[in-house]
């Protein structure tokens, strides 16, 4: 029940992180276009004059990468183990019986309603057929 209750917290930060990352994109791809390919492999190992448009835009990508870390921050800080960024997929840690499992939340799920063993990933979910063999709360 905790863990659902911060589900809207977590899908807003989603959300947030899916838009950095296009806007990081469209950055990268601004960068591409000024400097031409072959700046791909002369970054670091030739100093390079930047024009000021090119600083200009680096400086956003860095504003986006900050925005983002902080974001996933926030996740992690709720407890929230962010396992894929696309299409989204998120993890806390609870206990079953006596045993640490993940619950497993999907970007558009609506409620927490599947559950996997720690030593495997999402591919092996179980649906949640009796929530009072989970504690009420998930383990920070």
């Amino acid at each position: 029940s905790e863990a659902n209750a911060l589900l809207p917290l977590v899908s807003e930060r989603m959300d947030i992180i899916h838009t950095l990352v296009a806007e990081g994109q469209a950055l990268q791809a601004k960068l591409l276009v000024l400097q031409g390919p072959s700046a791909l492999f002369a970054e670091g190992s030739v100093e390079i004059e930047h024009t000021p448009e090119e600083t200009s835009l680096k400086d956003e990508l860095g504003h986006v990468q900050i925005q983002v870390q902080s974001a996933l921050i926030d996740l992690r800080q709720c407890g929230a183990i962010v396992k894929d960024l696309y299409p989204g997929t998120v993890d806390f840690l609870a206990v079953r019986g006596h045993q640490p499992v993940l619950l497993c939340w999907n970007m558009g799920d609506e409620q927490i309603t599947h559950w996997h063993p720690l030593h495997t990933g999402s591919a092996s979910r179980v649906a949640i057929d009796r929530p009072e063999l989970f504690g009420t709360s998930y383990v920070q």
